[in-house]
């Protein structure tokens, strides 16, 4: 069996691992010229930086798995103990998340009493989730109206929505909840209360545990060691070839690349949905349409590393979000050297700020440094003199926007191939779940699907073989 995998992200080199565990060789077909697509690492001077995402969802355990199965067992960390804290913008101040306030859910209410981030009516419309009955409407809804239903629009808008929506650079209100946050529909139905569950959840990870527990999990030198070693472990991973068009053949598929021609019995794509939607519509218009319906989001980020003479103080916790009617620029920040350790030399401090909407879209990489710096001066006292360099990374169209009704167009996607285009596959972050550990098992159930396909296939050759073989 020919298997040809269109991307070097972290879901096309997943599913070249699965395969090649399944005793099937898969050739990797990468148009840019190093592998990992949003996940980036750099390294300057000793300072480490994630351009893309810095870590994964500890709970899902996918990725860890994997990680740890290819040899990176002993280089995973957690979030150091000091960043557990957190920041909101509110009156062009930081003011701390109080205590058991999480992702906008009450769990000490003697923190929430003292709070100045909420007013009096904010705070007994989020304790008032407690009694909220369970939504009995059946289909999806966006994030936004869950949390506004559950919490109340003052939490929403200054907490969970930006912290949810920030994940995707997307607006809460549009995205679906089905598509992007499934456990708090199971949370919901479970115990009828978000503040009911998360007191459960910390009852559970209270037994037989003791000190800090990370929710987040990266590497030591970054997230880029994931899929530099993943790469590694593969037989065929090619580096600059670019898929200019598909066509079929007899017995599958052929690939044109600017670099050569590859036969495929089976193709995955595991990239953006772009690439399929333009490589895949001349073979089928019907395919290209739904895979081109979904939308995406820009981001972009910007480091400065520099010494910790450049703030005022000790920077505490992890950084800080913003909320969307604070007025600001910039969307979040984050005190990465204080997060993970490694990330900056002893003695310094690195830390990045993330740009969404026009900003990511339209302005220069010199504004958009300008922009952090101005904005870090606004809220924290930041000393641009004393950074030693700055760093600006780009994701244009990089963030899929799963709104309401996705997941329904994603199995509409997947049963229109499967009738029209059999052998052509499609998974990663604009499917069903765009987390690291969400692309990785999307990529072993692409990969599952193809063995059995390609079992199917090749089991009625061995058993015609077989009986028309001489005794």
């Amino acid at each position: 069996m020919k298997i040809i995998i269109v991307g070097g992200g972290i879901t096309g080199l997943s599913a070249a691992h699965f395969l090649k565990r399944k005793g099937l060789s898969a050739t990797v077909l990468e148009g840019s010229s190093r592998v990992g697509g949003n996940i980036r690492t750099e390294r300057v001077d000793g300072f480490v930086m994630d351009a893309g995402p810095d870590s994964w969802v500890a709970q899902k355990p996918h990725a860890t798995r994997l990680a740890k199965e290819i040899g990176l067992g002993d280089r995973l960390i957690g979030t150091q103990p000091a960043a557990a804290r957190l920041f909101v913008v509110k009156n062009g101040a930081l003011v701390p998340v109080p205590e058991g306030l999480v992702l906008g859910i009450p769990t000490r209410f003697t923190a929430m009493a003292t709070t100045s981030l909420f007013s009096l009516g904010g705070k007994l419309r989020m304790g008032m989730e407690y009694f909220t009955p369970r939504r009995t409407e059946i289909g999806d809804e966006s994030v936004g109206s869950f949390l506004r239903r559950r919490l109340g629009d003052e939490c929403t808008d200054v907490i969970a929505g930006p912290l949810l929506g920030g994940i995707f650079s997307g607006d809460v209100d549009e995205l679906s909840l089905k598509a992007t946050f499934p456990q708090l529909i199971e949370a919901e139905q479970k115990y009828g209360s978000l503040i009911k569950s998360m007191l459960a959840r910390k009852r559970e990870a209270a037994k037989g545990q003791s000190g800090h527990s990370s929710a987040f999990t990266s590497l030591e030198g970054g997230l880029g060691e994931f899929v530099d070693a993943l790469a590694k472990t593969l037989p065929d991973v090619r580096l600059d070839h670019a898929v200019s068009s598909v066509e079929r053949v007899a017995n599958g598929y052929r690939l044109h690349t600017n670099q050569g021609v590859f036969d495929a019995d089976f193709v995955l794509f595991g990239g953006r949905t772009q690439t399929p939607e333009k490589l895949l519509t001349p073979l089928d218009a019907e395919s290209g349409e739904r895979l081109g319906a979904i939308k995406y989001s820009s981001a972009a980020t910007v480091f400065f590393a520099c010494e910790p003479s450049a703030f005022p103080g000790p920077l505490a916790g992890a950084g800080f979000i913003v909320p969307r009617n604070a007025g600001r620029r910039i969307r979040a920040g984050t005190w990465v050297s204080s997060k993970w350790k490694g990330r900056a030399p002893a003695g310094k401090l690195l830390v990045r700020v993330f740009f969404g909407g026009d900003e990511a879209e339209n302005a220069t990489d010199e504004e958009l440094e300008a922009f952090g710096r101005e904005e870090l001066q606004a809220l924290t006292g930041f000393q641009p003199s004393h950074s030693l360099f700055s760093r600006v990374f780009r994701l244009r169209g990089a963030s899929p926007q799963p709104t309401i009704g996705h997941l329904d167009r994603v199995d509409a996607i997947r049963a229109r191939l499967a009738k029209a285009l059999p052998g052509i596959h499609v998974a990663g972050q604009a499917y069903d779940g765009a987390s690291i550990p969400d692309c990785v098992r999307q990529a072993e159930t692409a990969a599952d699907a193809i063995a059995a396909a390609a079992a199917r296939v090749s089991m009625p050759r061995e058993e015609h073989v077989s009986a028309s073989t001489p005794s």
